[in-house]
């Protein structure tokens, strides 16, 4: 998702640009998109046959947030944006530190309203995920 929201130098294309290429996406037989990005569930959930969240605690997430940060700053990651080099970004980590408290309720309230029809496989560990992984590869 970061892929198609941001212009090089972290520059968000514009909405309506935006919102067009995830619904050109989401309109195919078969696609994954990865990411938050709350403002296009409208456009995904509903088309979506399987959603997969991964709602791994805050003494989880956040220090891993910082490993990315310390592990590629200054460079681009390989899920980034072309020219988007990792950079210390204060809103994105206040984001992360308040995920499960302030953004996880709005997205359970998207999922049983845009996607009552999907497959929603919530993972709430890294031995979970790992399982999961698991099963798919059977």
């Amino acid at each position: 998702m970061d892929q198609l929201h941001f212009l090089p130098g972290w520059v968000e294309k514009p909405k309506d640009e935006f919102h067009g290429l995830v619904a050109d996406i989401a309109a195919r037989d078969t696609w994954i998109m990865e990411g938050g990005y709350s403002a296009t569930f409208p456009i995904r959930m509903p088309r979506a046959d399987t959603i997969i969240w991964l709602d791994f605690p805050l003494r989880v997430c956040f220090p891993r947030v910082l490993k990315r940060l310390t592990l590629h700053y200054g460079r681009v990651r390989g899920d980034a944006a072309p020219g988007c080099p990792e950079r210390l970004d204060l809103d994105f980590l206040k984001w992360a530190w308040t995920f499960n408290k302030v953004h996880a309720a709005k997205y359970r309230v998207a999922l049983s309203t845009l996607a009552p029809h999907a497959d929603v496989v919530r993972l709430g560990s890294r031995r979970e995920a790992e399982t999961f992984i698991q099963t798919l590869s059977r």
